[in-house]
């Protein structure tokens, strides 16, 4: 009987996220983000977007589930900008 054993690789990516919500629930947004864990920082900004957080994730699957989902259903969002990090080399 033969073994293989497969090498699992976590992908952990850094993503800049930007919001841009209707509503001034800019405040709450914020709290909220702040309660997720692999959000590593989350602000009220000024300029043409509403919010800036960061998120540190290990797949592209969970950072869709929180912008596109969890966000969207709580928030109001207009627009949304995310900046994915380029791996170190």
């Amino acid at each position: 009987m033969a073994f293989i054993l497969l090498e699992t690789t976590i992908i952990n990516m850094r993503a800049y996220v930007l919001l841009r919500l209707r509503g001034g629930n800019e405040r709450a947004a914020v709290e909220f983000l702040r309660s997720v864990p692999y959000v590593k920082m989350a602000d009220v900004v000024y300029g043409e977007y509403d919010v800036a957080f960061v998120a540190e994730v290990q797949s592209t699957r969970e950072l869709t589930d929180l912008v596109h989902g969890d966000l969207r259903r709580r928030f109001d969002i207009e627009r949304s900008s995310t900046l994915i990090a380029v791996e170190d080399s």
